[in-house]
C-alpha cells in the first residue's frame, strides 16, 4: 500500500545544510513522535526535514509502523534556495 502525503512544518534551519542532496526517489527516515501515534518526524541523513501525520483513515497496527517506509515524491524549490514543499511516498509491506 502506498500514499502521498505533504511534510509539514519543514525545517528551515536544517534544510539549507541538504537541500541540493534531496531528489525524487531518495530514501528518508520515519522516527515516531512520543504520545502521538500518527505523527512521524521525517529525517534524512540525520537532519531533521519536519514531520507527517498519517491519515485517521489508515489503521495500521504497532507491527505495521515499524515496516512503514518513505521515500522523496516531488518537491518544490526556486533555483539557489532550499525546499519550500516536500511531499513523500509512505508505504509499508503487507505481507
Amino acid at each position: 500500500m502506498k500514499i502521498i502525503t505533504k511534510v509539514e512544518d519543514l525545517s528551515r534551519s536544517e534544510m539549507i545544510y541538504i537541500y541540493h542532496r534531496i531528489s525524487v526517489g531518495k530514501s528518508l527516515d520515519l522516527i515516531e513522535v512520543e504520545n502521538n501515534p500518527s505523527k512521524f518526524l521525517v529525517m534524512y541523513k540525520g537532519f531533521n526535514l519536519g514531520y507527517v501525520l498519517l491519515p485517521s483513515s489508515l489503521n495500521l497496527m504497532e507491527q505495521q509502523l515499524k515496516k512503514l517506509k518513505a521515500k522523496v515524491s516531488h518537491f518544490t524549490k526556486k533555483k539557489f534556495l532550499p525546499i519550500q514543499g516536500l511531499d513523500i511516498e509512505l508505504s509499508y509491506n503487507e505481507c
